[in-house]
C-alpha cells in the first residue's frame, strides 16, 4: 500500500513538479544524480557512468543502498552519496522525506539506470530539467503511469550494461569513457589489508581467492564443488587458497569439507573494504556472478566467472587474457537478467549450475593462469 500511496501522491503533485521543471531550466546547476539501488556488483558496473559525468564537469551524487555504498568510498568522481535505506528515509514518512531532499537538491540532471518503481518515483521528485528513467521489458500499470512523467529509455535483454550507461551519458551530452570498473582504497585501508595478510602468513605468498557464496542464493555454485576446485588448484599450483564470504559458516564449512593437500585460509567475515584490499594482492579470483568478482575486476585481478544462469552478454566482464568466463552448456538458456532479478527457482537455472562442472572451472582457471602467472604452476607441461 505504501508504494501505491506514494505513486498516487506523485501523480497528484505532477503538475506542480512539471512547472518547477520549466522554471529550473533557467538555472545553471552542475549537480547530477545517478539512481542505482541494486547490489554491489551492479553499483561497481555503474562507475564508468559516474566517471564519465564527473569528467564532463558534473558534481555526481549517487542514490544507492547501504549494503552497496562502500564501493564508492574514496571515489574521486563521487561528490555525494544518498542511502535510500537510511533510517530517516524508511517508512511512509521517511520516503516523503527522501522525496523532499531530492526535490530541494536542485539537480540539473537525474539518471535512473535500472528499472524499478521506487527509482522512477525518486527520479520524478528531483524535478530536474533532464530526467531519464530506465525501463525494462515489462512494467506494471502503476509503473507505466509514473513513466509518463519523465523521459524513458528501454533496456533490452542481452544489452551490455556498459553500453546502456554510455547511451544514457550521451543523451545528456556526456562523452563515453573507457570500459573500466572503478574502486579506490585509502592508504589506511591498504595497511589494514597488509596487516591481515601478515596475520595469515600470506604477505610473501601467492594466493587465490575463492568466493564461495553469492547475494542471490539462486546463483550459488555448490560448496562441495568449491572444495574440490580448491584441492585441484592446490595440487597443481604453488598457491594458498583463501575461502571468502560474508557468511563465516560457509567458509568454515568449506575448510572442513576435506583434508587439503596444501594451505587453506578461512577468509570469512571480512568487511567489504578489507576484502577489497585482500583481493588486490591475489594471484586470481574465482566466483559466481557476484559483487566481489566485479571488485576484483576493478583492480585488474585475473578472474574466473562461473556465469551460471546469468546472461553472459549483459554484465559479466568481457572475456580477455585476465578474464575467463565459464559458461554452462550451450543448450541452457539464461534465466537471470540485470533488469529482472531471479527470485524463483527455475529448471534452467538449476541446470546452469549443476552442469557447470569442477573440471570446466578448473580448466578455465588453468588456461588463464598459464597466461598470466605460468611461474606458479608446479608441473610444467611438456
Amino acid at each position: 500500500m505504501q508504494i501505491v500511496f506514494l505513486s498516487v501522491f506523485t501523480v497528484l503533485c505532477s503538475p506542480f513538479l512539471w512547472c518547477l521543471v520549466l522554471l529550473r531550466r533557467q538555472c545553471a546547476s552542475k549537480h547530477l544524480l545517478i539512481i542505482q539501488r541494486s547490489k554491489i556488483g551492479d553499483l561497481v558496473c555503474t562507475t564508468p557512468l559516474v566517471r564519465a559525468c564527473a569528467q564532463a564537469g558534473y558534481y555526481v551524487t549517487v542514490l544507492t543502498r547501504s549494503g552497496s555504498a562502500d564501493v564508492l568510498k574514496h571515489n574521486p568522481h563521487v561528490y555525494g552519496i544518498l542511502l535510500d535505506d537510511d533510517p530517516q528515509f524508511v517508512g511512509m514518512v521517511g520516503r516523503l522525506h527522501l522525496f523532499w531532499i531530492l526535490f530541494h537538491s536542485r539537480y540539473a540532471i537525474s539518471l535512473s539506470v535500472v528499472p524499478g518503481l521506487l527509482s522512477s518515483l525518486c527520479n520524478v521528485w528531483t524535478a530536474a530539467p533532464v530526467r531519464i528513467h530506465t525501463i525494462g521489458r515489462s512494467s506494471g500499470w502503476l509503473e507505466r503511469v509514473i513513466e509518463r512523467l519523465q523521459k524513458c529509455m528501454t533496456y533490452a535483454r542481452g544489452t551490455r550494461t556498459y553500453d546502456h550507461y554510455m547511451q544514457l551519458a550521451q543523451c545528456v551530452g556526456v562523452s563515453p569513457v573507457s570500459y573500466k570498473h572503478d574502486m579506490f582504497l585509502s592508504e589506511e585501508e591498504k595497511r589494514q589489508a597488509a596487516a591481515w595478510l601478515r596475520d595469515h602468513d600470506l604477505e610473501q605468498r601467492s594466493y587465490v581467492v575463492l568466493s564461495v557464496t553469492a547475494g542471490n542464493v539462486l546463483k550459488m555454485w555448490p560448496l562441495e564443488r568449491f572444495s574440490e576446485l580448491a584441492e585441484q588448484i592446490l595440487q597443481q599450483w604453488n598457491v594458498v587458497v583463501v575461502f571468502s564470504s560474508a557468511n563465516t559458516e560457509a567458509t568454515a564449512c568449506a575448510v572442513s569439507l576435506r583434508q587439503y593437500s596444501g594451505s587453506i585460509v578461512d577468509g570469512g567475515g571480512a568487511d567489504l573494504r578489507l576484502l577489497a584490499g585482500i583481493i588486490t594482492r591475489a594471484a586470481a579470483f574465482v566466483s559466481v556472478d557476484t559483487g566481489p568478482l566485479y571488485i576484483a575486476h576493478a583492480f585488474n585481478v585475473p578472474v574466473v566467472d562461473i556465469v551460471g544462469p546469468v546472461h553472459p552478454d549483459e554484465q559479466p566482464p568481457l572475456s580477455s587474457e585476465r578474464v575467463a568466463l565459464v559458461l554452462p552448456p550451450a543448450t541452457i538458456v539464461p534465466t537471470s537478467f540485470v533488469a529482472e532479478t531471479l527470485r524463483t527457482e527455475l529448471p534452467e537455472q538449476k541446470r546452469a549450475l549443476e552442469e557447470t562442472t569442477v573440471e570446466m572451472v578448473y580448466g578455465a582457471f588453468a588456461v588463464m593462469m598459464r597466461r598470466v602467472a605460468p611461474e606458479l604452476e608446479k608441473t610444467k607441461r611438456r
